[in-house]
């Protein structure tokens, strides 16, 4: 039997075995904004239509139309001109891409894959996914920082106090204030909130989230919005920003090079996929043999793409026009703390 054989199935079930076991390797950074874009309340009810390419790189299409302006409206009844209303459609090119090292084993210590063993391999894969999904949600917090939308009147950030002064007790009203934007864009949907800072004061005060023991969000936020924390907005975003999303608004497209017959394994290496047990992205997975230096090595990978709503979505006059469902908050409070002694 090839060396290879099974190794990706193998590596799999290791990893879903160890994915909750309690060693410093798996710990993981709660990336929030990944977790939100690849949560079933945002990618539920969306369908990407994949375009033929003959087997080369995916290229993915995006149809939309336009809604009626109310400039466009008269009150006469008689022959008016007619409009013929055409659909839109959108080429995405999924060309960004995230790595990981290629992490090398020797022989000797390869041969664990195919014994019972093999959970220090994935323990070392585990931490590597670490690292490669953190690097992947903050090139994905730069994107969204370069692209918010608009709120209703046009405004590109809103600022609101979440504490009080002095008291540092929550306002209830900021939750209403949220939600009054919210819906006054007409919104569809729970609101999807991403943050850390002082909006994650605000969420732990008001026990708003609370956690898995893998230590994700279950993200049931007593039904107003699902909230999703994530430390890395502070450096990414801004200082206690924290940024609101309508459910399926912008989306993570990937695309995966080693399925179907571009699947490949023999004696020396193996093409295929492995799919994070925190995250649910499937990577790519390469493994080959290193003839010269009796080695082998692993590397995973993943083409994506960041798809906000198109800016021609919104028609030529119309009073949302610029809203692209994400909308930058900033608090303002002044959290009080106490003296320096």
């Amino acid at each position: 039997m090839p060396f290879t054989q099974g190794l990706c199935q193998k590596l799999q079930t290791t990893l879903n075995r160890t994915a909750g076991q309690n060693a410093p390797a798996l710990k993981r950074d709660r990336v929030g904004y990944l977790e939100a874009l690849v949560s079933e309340a945002n990618t539920a009810g969306v369908e990407m239509i994949p375009v033929p390419t003959n087997g080369k790189k995916r290229l993915v299409q995006i149809d939309y139309y336009q809604r009626g302006t109310v400039g466009t409206i008269n009150g006469d009844l008689g022959c008016t001109e007619d409009v013929e209303k055409e659909p839109f459609e959108k080429i995405v090119d999924v060309r960004d891409s995230v790595s990981s090292q290629g992490l090398i084993f020797n022989e000797d210590e390869m041969r664990k894959l195919c014994e019972a063993d093999d959970v220090w391999v994935s323990n070392i894969l585990m931490g590597e996914m670490n690292a490669v999904n953190v690097a992947l949600n903050k090139h994905l917090l730069g994107l969204q920082a370069a692209n918010f939308g608009q709120f209703e009147d046009g405004s590109a950030q809103k600022s609101l106090k979440l504490f009080e002064d002095t008291s540092n007790a929550t306002r209830g009203i900021a939750r209403a204030q949220i939600l009054h934007e919210y819906e006054k864009t007409a919104a569809s949907g729970t609101p999807i909130i991403v943050g850390g800072g002082n909006f994650d004061l605000y969420a732990k005060s008001n026990e708003i989230a609370c956690c898995n023991q893998l230590g994700f969000d279950l993200s049931q936020a007593q039904d107003d919005f699902l909230y999703f924390y994530d430390r890395f907005t502070q450096t990414e975003i801004g200082a206690n920003q924290f940024f609101v999303m309508a459910p399926g608004a912008t989306q993570l497209v990937t695309w995966n090079k080693y399925l179907g017959s571009y699947a490949k394994r023999n004696d020396v290496f193996e093409h295929g996929t492995i799919t994070d047990p925190f995250t649910g992205l499937t990577y790519d997975l390469k493994i080959h043999y290193d003839d010269c230096n009796d080695r082998w090595t692993i590397k995973f990978f993943l083409h994506f793409a960041l798809e906000f709503l198109p800016a021609n979505a919104w028609a030529a006059g119309d009073d949302l026009e610029g809203v692209n469902y994400t909308f930058d908050w900033l608090d303002c409070s002044t959290i009080e703390t106490c003296p320096v002694p």
